[in-house]
Order: structure tokens, then sequence, then C-alpha cells
């Protein structure tokens, strides 16, 4: 459509008046030669025969001279008026109210969006389509604009017929009259929902990317500290044993510190995974079970804080996802948390998680609450964007499609069942390999035999340096220590060890770095083990494989006595 110019008619005016008087003043010479070719007597009838024929020859000339393109031009503005609204009515919501805020006029759009007919709209305020989640302040803030005679533009979420919320760019602007008194308000306004449902993702990936950074740091400063605690544990323990210690209530006391220690260990482990950004990498094949075990571990404490009883129900063989464990535990924290909000009112608050096997290689993940159930009705809309049963304090309706989406990506289906009275049921149903519980334990090496070697031990801090030691001479090897790759590297070039032993993130000299220069020494020809905290937060997918592959094992921090075992007997069998 051509741009409207609304100066074209001023501008025409003085062109139309200097043509009307140009025909007239022709026209009226014309009446003058004819009123003296015929000669008229009466003065009175000579100033009728001049406007008669003044008239009829000026006439067609101001019509054609003038008129018609006038006439033309009105109808071109009109149908590029019509054109105009046409394009707004395509694009845009609008609405018209009068000064108390009752709609008067709605367009095509806002009926199609709002699922409201015009005759259910007109008549009422816009009220029928609040959300909930603006705040009083919001829409105060909003009226005392447009009655100041001000122009209001802001997001504004509403919420249409079936209960589905959508986002609109809103513009409302007061209408003046000739005395420029406020007669009414007009509201402009632009769907925005799919863009919205861009930005909530892209918040999503970027609250993930900012717990991966905290979890790195955490995981650094509380797992390190953790080594120490298990470590010096177990030499007490030891050590007790030894000296033939029998009381009964310190072995407790030990194993109730080990226990604690255990899950600091799985909290952070948890808080790790889940933070996870970037999972198109690092997929491989993970337990059901320990994406469970984890998750709970994160929220457990918190929802017995709210009275919430949370349970599990293990499945009677292990089920394995492929993918990236991370994405089971947001899909689990936020169907948990779904039910927690569910089972508000009730005396007791339940939420039970099953895991189990449906046949055909597939494997279930079910969570379920005591809740009031959802209606029949509102089932068909759950997954949709922006779509909620809950207050608009309290949710957007984003988690339960983020939720599907995941579901998808593992290669999964997501359905519910839901009764009402009863509580709901959320069934995320996945392709799995299933492991047996002979199987899973004929992977686990029960027994450490003897072992004879040389050793070199590598870490920044003495007291794991010291701790891994001693696990290692336990098992009957001899150990040399280094603080540092530098130094590492002078007492390689002087003598081979069998096994080498090193962290990553060191000052001075990292540990890849060492690798990759010893590798290149006659006695650096060895069986690497990398242990290590900071591998999988601290670098991207690309770099953390490539320095896993630097090693023969790899073996994350915190680690134990059998995690130290487990890392020898698989080198052993290379």
């Amino acid at each position: 459509m051509s741009e409207i110019t609304f100066n074209r008619l001023p501008s025409a005016v003085p062109k139309a008046i200097g043509s009307v008087l140009l025909v007239i003043f022709i026209a009226e010479i014309l009446v003058m030669w004819l009123l003296h070719t015929i000669q008229v007597d009466s003065v009175l009838n000579e100033i009728l025969l001049d406007g008669l024929l003044l008239t009829v020859v000026s006439s067609p000339l101001i019509y054609y001279l003038v008129a018609h393109k006038i006439i033309y031009k009105n109808e071109q503005l009109i149908f590029e008026l019509s054109s105009l609204k046409s394009d707004f009515d395509t694009t845009a919501l609008i609405s018209k109210t009068d000064t108390d805020g009752v709609i008067t006029y709605v367009n095509k759009r806002f009926c199609d969006i709002s699922q409201y007919s015009t005759a259910e709209l007109v008549g009422k305020s816009h009220t029928i389509v609040n959300s909930g989640i603006h705040s009083k302040e919001f829409w105060h803030n909003c009226w005392q604009t447009i009655i100041s005679g001000q122009v209001w533009k802001g997001e504004v979420c509403n919420k249409a017929k079936d209960g589905t919320y959508y986002w609109v760019e809103s513009t409302f602007l007061p209408t003046f009259n000739t005395k420029q008194e406020i007669i009414g308000y007009s509201a402009i306004r632009v769907d925005i929902t799919d863009r919205k449902r861009v930005e909530e993702q892209l918040t999503h990936n970027s609250t993930l990317a900012i717990l991966g950074e905290i979890a790195a740091g955490v995981g650094h400063e509380i797992n390190n500290p953790l080594v120490v605690a298990d470590g010096t544990l177990a030499q007490v323990e030891k050590q007790l044993i030894a000296e033939g210690v029998k009381t009964p209530i310190l072995f407790e006391k030990i194993k109730k510190i080990s226990e604690t220690n255990k899950r600091i260990r799985n909290i952070v482990d948890g808080l790790r995974t889940f933070a996870t950004s970037d999972t198109s990498s690092d997929q491989e094949h993970f337990s059901m079970e320990e994406a469970v075990k984890r998750t709970i571990n994160l929220i457990a404490a918190a929802y017995e804080r709210e009275g919430v009883l949370l349970t599990v129900e293990k499945s009677t063989v292990e089920l394995f996802i492929f993918g990236h464990i991370g994405l089971l535990q947001q899909i689990l924290i936020n169907l948990i948390s779904n039910a927690r909000d569910a089972t508000k009112g009730q005396k007791v608050r339940e939420v039970r998680i099953v895991i189990k096997g449906s046949g055909d290689q597939k494997g279930q993940l079910l969570v379920s609450d005591n809740g009031t159930g959802i209606p029949q009705l509102l089932q068909k809309k759950i997954f949709e964007p922006f779509f909620t049963t809950k207050g608009g304090e309290m949710g957007t309706g984003i988690g339960l499609t983020l939720v599907d989406k995941l579901v998808t990506e593992l290669g999964g289906e997501l359905s519910l069942d839901s009764q009402i009275g009863e509580g709901t049921t959320f069934t995320a149903t996945f392709p799995v390999v299933v492991k047996s519980e002979d199987d899973c334990q004929s992977l686990e090496v029960k027994s450490v035999q003897p072992r004879s070697g040389s050793v070199l031990v590598i870490d920044d801090e003495e007291d794991i340096r010291e701790i891994l030691a001693e696990m290692i001479e336990d098992m009957g090897m001899t150990v040399e220590q280094a603080d540092d790759g530098d130094t590492a590297l002078e007492m390689v070039k002087l003598k081979r060890y069998d096994y080498i032993c090193t962290d990553i993130r060191m000052p001075r000299m990292s540990g890849d770095r060492f690798i990759e220069e010893a590798r290149k020494l006659p006695n650096g020809e060895t069986t690497i083990i990398i242990i290590s905290g900071g591998i999988a937060t601290n670098y991207s997918p690309a770099d953390r494989s490539a320095i896993i592959k630097l090693g023969d094992v790899y073996v994350t921090k915190p680690f134990g006595q059998e995690s130290i075992e487990d890392a020898f007997n698989k080198v052993s069998k290379k």
C-alpha cells in the first residue's frame, strides 16, 4: 500500500480556487459576448440570463477542471485509509473505551486473540481479559498516565476466554474533542507471545549458566575440603581399629559424619549436573535412579520444611536413558514443583515419584500429587505456552512447556492423568536400556588386589596430596609427591613412575599442560590417572573431552578409597 500524505488536500485548495476563478472569468467573457449579440433590453432579464448562461457555460468546465480531481483524490484517500485500517485490523488488537473505561469498540483481531465475541466485550471493562499477573500499582500508573493526557506504553499479559495467557505490547492513549477535552481512550496492542516465549527460554538458559558458574566455585571450594575430611575420617577409623578400640558410639559418630559428608557431596554433584546449560554434548547412558537421587538430594530438605512428603519408588531393574542427566533433573524439579503447588490446602501434602519399566524398551518416570486435580477442559491446554492453572502470583505457564520440550529432547513423551478431587499424575516415557541388578553388580569390582609399583601424586593442595598418597600406600604402592606441574616434570625427567595421578587446575603449570610435556619425555610414557573436580564446569565440552582423553582414567573429586581403587583396577585391565 502506498504511503498516505495527508497534506495533499490543503496544498490542492489554492490551485482549485485559481482554476474556478479562471473558469468563471472565461465564462463571463463568453456570456457578455452572447448578451451583447442577443441585445437584451431589460436589466433584470440581462442579470437572470447572465446567471443562467454563466452557470451553463462554467459548470462543465469547473467539474472537468476541479471537482472530479477533488473527488478522485478523496476516493483515493478513502481507499488508502481503508487499506491502512485493514492492515491494522490484521496485525493489531484495537479497542476503544469511554472515560469510565467501558469498552465501546473492538476490532476482529482483538476478538480472535481474546476468544471473546464483540457482544461479550462491548459494555464491559478490560478487566475481562485481566490475567492477574500485574500488580495494582502497575495498573494505577497506567491510568494516571492516560487520564493526564499522556500516552502509556508497556508489555501486558492478558488472559483469553479459555484460560490461555498471551502477551501484548500495548499503547494506551487518550482521545480528545475539538476543545481538547478527553472523551475516551484508545488501545493499540501487538501480540508478542512468541517473542516472550523465546525470552523466557533465554532467561532460563542464562539462569542455568549463572548457576553453573556458582556450582563450579562451590564444587572447588567444598569438594576439596570434603576429600580431606573423608580421608582424615577414614584414617582415624583405621587407626582406632588398629589400636583395638571397641567403642560402638565412637564408630557410630564416625559413620554419621561420613554420611553427612556424602550428602554434601551428592548435593554439589546434583547442583553441578542440573546447572549444565550445554546438554548437546557429553551425552551418555545414565541411570534414571541416579538422576532421581541427585534431584531429591537437592530439594528434599526444602520440601520437608514446607510440609511436603516426597516418596520414591524404584524399579526392580535399573533403567538407563541416553542423553544428559541434567535434562532429567530439570524435568523432575519442574514436575515436583508443580505437584507441590497443587497440594496447597491439603491436610497431608504428598508427592510420589515412581520409576518403572513399561515393556518394549521403555521406561517411565511418574510424578503424582494428592491435589485437587485439573478439569478435563483445561487438560488440553496444559502444555501450551503461558497457560497456567495457578494464579498470576504463582506462575506464568512456562514450566510445563519447558518440561515437554526437555522430554522431547531425551526422545520421550509427556502425558498426564488427572481426576478432580483425586490429584494429578504426569508420566514421562523414554526409550531405555535395561540392566538387571545382577548385571549392575557384575560391573562393580568388589575385591582389592594387593599392588606394587611407584606412583607420582601431583596436587597443589597439600592435604589432598597427603590423603591420596596414604590411600595409594594402603594398596601396597610407593608414593612420591609434587605440588605443581613444573616440579613434577623435573621429577619425571629423572625417574620413570609406573603411575601418575594428577590434578588439572594448578598454578604455574596446569595438569593438562604437564601431561602434554611429560608425554614427550622417555619416562613420560606411563599410566596417567586424572583426578579433578573442576573439569565438568570450568571447561567447554570440547576442551573437557580433550583433557579427559589425555589420561587413561578420570576420577572426579571428591574421591574416596573405593573410587581410587576402582581407578587402578581399570588401568590394570587396559
